[in-house]
């Protein structure tokens, strides 16, 4: 089988492939842990695994918030399939959506959500795995808050390599904290980021506003359910994902997708924390300065 890969060079994103003679001593790098922390299990991937798989490598001297790898399958029939993995889109708050984030979480975010610069990570079997442990250890206030890209073993692979053609491993789409954009997007990351950010401020700009007129509370959520095209009571689900967003109907997807999650994040603060005050918090995010979106 030949392994493809589509890195993004010209910004300091690598992928480095099993045939490297750095890929085991950089996988090693990346199973590394300080004292202090919890072990890496030993069989943190499946050799199975190795064949299709990359070492990401940051040397763009940027952390990284968000991004999306995108696999291609080819067989032997020339029949392709495709999946995608993205991180950080649409989550709030978040560095690149920044509503309501104390300057305490905040911190704790700039290390456990993100990739620092010069940091790696193993990326196969549709996963994206590992920490920042291989550039420096969290100091005390970063231990807790956000996530650290964990250690989880896969499911859904191994790949019958044997009955593959070509796999193809994308770096399809980074966000640097800054809100710059690099890759080909064609899993639709930058609209997902752009649009919930958009979105969010539409929401809490008519909460501040109605509260200040002195609107009823079922004024304004009729007013944030028009914002968010869908349902904001309590018990709204979460939208399923989409698909890779190649098409125009996807690309639509993916947007209903965003106002069918924001729908859903109101309908839960409602549920947790009652009518008056999921508006005064949704209010308290009005004028939040937002990251500079743009495409590299």
């Amino acid at each position: 089988m030949e392994l493809l890969l589509e890195d993004l060079p010209q910004h300091g994103l690598w992928l480095i492939g099993p045939s490297s003679p750095y890929y085991d001593q950089w996988l090693a790098e990346i199973g590394s842990r300080p004292d202090g922390l919890p072990a890496v299990p030993d069989d943190f991937i499946d050799e199975s695994e190795r064949p299709g798989s990359a070492i990401w490598v940051n040397g763009s001297g940027k952390d990284v918030a968000a991004w999306s790898f995108v696999w291609r399958y080819e067989d032997l029939n020339g029949r392709v399939t495709s999946r995608t993995v993205s991180t950080g889109g649409t989550a709030t708050p978040s560095l690149l959506h920044p509503f309501g984030l104390s300057e305490d979480y905040r911190r704790k975010l700039r290390y456990s959500s993100v990739m620092l610069a010069g940091s790696k990570r193993w990326v196969g079997g549709g996963r994206v795995v590992g920490s920042n442990t291989d550039v420096r250890q969290p100091a005390e206030e970063e231990r807790s808050g956000g996530m650290l890209f964990g250690f989880g073993r896969g499911g859904d692979d191994p790949m019958d390599w044997s009955m593959l053609r070509r796999t193809t491993l994308v770096l399809d789409g980074v966000f640097f904290v800054d809100g710059t954009f690099a890759g080909p997007d064609q899993a639709g990351l930058w609209g997902r980021v752009v649009h919930t950010a958009e979105v969010t401020a539409e929401l809490a700009r008519i909460a501040h506003e109605g509260r200040a007129r002195g609107d009823a509370p079922q004024v304004l959520y009729a007013l944030l359910a028009e914002a968010a095209k869908g349902p904001v009571e309590p018990g709204t689900p979460p939208p399923p994902p989409t698909r890779p967003a190649s098409t125009g109907a996807e690309v639509g997807d993916a947007v209903d997708e965003v106002h069918r999650g924001l729908g859903s994040m109101i309908g839960l603060m409602r549920q947790h924390s009652g009518d008056e005050a999921t508006l005064e918090r949704l209010a308290s995010w009005h004028g939040t300065v937002l990251p500079d979106f743009r495409r590299l």
